[in-house]
């Protein structure tokens, strides 16, 4: 009596490697779907914390000077950058996740931190992917945030 011989026939594997690549087209555009989405997510969570840290700021200097103390609200974007990113969460795409620009870089998701004369911080979410670009302006009036 012969023995079987083991291990597997060419069809055999020819039906595990067909296998393989359909779970492989599948699940791959999915997962590039929820990778770009986490992304997104992200710099809509960096521009809100920005508006909301900003806003703080401001509310914190019109207390103080209402109490006749001193106000040491960030007087350019730099040292607003040092206060926004103060854990230094990269953005999306690599970099900083603040930068000192008006728009803000939408190649990487970077947002984008302003001064302007009368103390306004100016915060720019950029046009990332399927993001639409947002501009905040922060003072001690409030927030005034508009589409771009």
């Amino acid at each position: 009596m012969r023995a079987k011989p083991g291990g597997f026939t060419l069809v055999e594997l020819m039906i595990v490697v067909a296998i393989i690549g359909i779970i492989s087209a599948v699940t791959i555009p999915v997962f590039q779907g929820y990778t770009s989405r986490s992304q997104m997510a992200k710099v809509s969570a960096h521009f809100d914390e920005a508006v909301r840290i900003a806003q703080n700021e401001h509310a914190r200097a019109q207390l103080n000077d209402s109490l006749g103390l001193t106000t040491d609200l960030p007087a350019d974007a730099n040292a607003w950058i040092v206060i926004l990113n103060s854990n230094a969460a990269p953005a999306p795409g690599g970099g900083p996740a603040f930068v000192a620009a008006n728009l803000g870089d939408a190649a990487t998701g970077a947002i984008g931190v302003s001064v302007t004369d009368d103390q306004t911080t100016v915060i720019m979410r950029p046009a990332y992917r399927d993001l639409i670009a947002y501009r905040a302006e922060v003072s001690r009036q409030g927030v005034q945030v508009t589409e771009l």
